[in-house]
């Protein structure tokens, strides 16, 4: 499914401020992101370029664990701007990345963490950011993989165009060198397929689709979802994370 750009703006929007406490997979994969990040390259950029920053999640733990001179922090979000205030030497450029013109040049590191899942076009956006590093530049994002949200998928057929594990590599080895690849499944566990939808809104996930529910659609939603997904506590709901680190050809 194509990525509605403004529907995802809205929904991130309306879900920043419960995102930080929501987003387990995403901060986990977060901090798992930067770990092989400073195994493989160590601790200090100078020109750093985060893409999709949100609420923080990632910032916050690359300040903290990384030296750096100059950072560029982007977001569809125009509130995320806020996050400059926290953060010597940084500024903020609001847009999508997918057309957001100038990018800033001569980088060191690209960083983003669970946002090249929204993207329509992954590789024509790889291949503008392989323009912005320097010789020595580093790209390093984490994505998700098909397995993502599968329950909801099987359900309503309703999912983004995740990448399968070749075509990611593939599109990404066109500009540049794997060093580091990493995928696993995680489920989280929920009481009720209504804490699953819930969960879903509170970190934006929802900007999959505009369909409004009826509670009879509803009511069939929770049925169908107990009866295919039921753990022995609630039900689950899967996480697909993927990590990739790579230097410039």
């Amino acid at each position: 499914m194509k990525p509605d750009k403004q529907l995802i703006k809205k929904r991130f929007a309306r879900s920043l401020k419960t995102y930080t406490e929501h987003a387990l997979v995403q901060s986990a994969t977060a901090e798992r992101l930067l770990f092989e990040l400073s195994v493989l390259t160590g601790a200090k950029f100078d020109r750093v370029f985060e893409i999709g920053c949100g609420s923080g999640i990632l910032t916050r733990r690359f300040a903290r664990l990384f030296k750096y001179g100059k950072l560029y922090l982007n977001d569809l979000v125009d509130e995320c701007a806020g996050l400059c205030s926290k953060y010597p030497d940084s500024e903020f450029i609001g847009g999508d990345i997918e057309s957001l013109s100038p990018l800033p040049r001569q980088l060191d590191l690209i960083i983003s963490n669970a946002t090249f899942q929204w993207f329509d076009q992954l590789p024509a956006v790889l291949g503008r950011l392989a323009e912005t590093l320097n010789p020595a530049g580093i790209l390093a994002f984490s994505t998700f993989g098909t397995r993502n949200a599968c329950e909801i998928t099987e359900l309503t057929g309703r999912t983004l165009d995740y990448l399968s594990a070749p075509a990611l590599k593939h599109a990404v080895s066109r500009h540049f060198e794997i060093g580091c690849y990493h995928e696993n499944i995680r489920k989280l566990h929920f009481d009720h397929p209504l804490d699953v939808l819930r969960h879903l809104q509170k970190t934006g996930v929802t900007a999959v689709s505009r369909q409004i529910w009826t509670k009879s659609d509803l009511q069939n939603f929770v049925a169908r979802y107990i009866e295919r997904n039921k753990a022995e506590s609630g039900v689950t709901l899967t996480y697909h994370p993927i990590i990739l680190i790579a230097s410039l050809k």
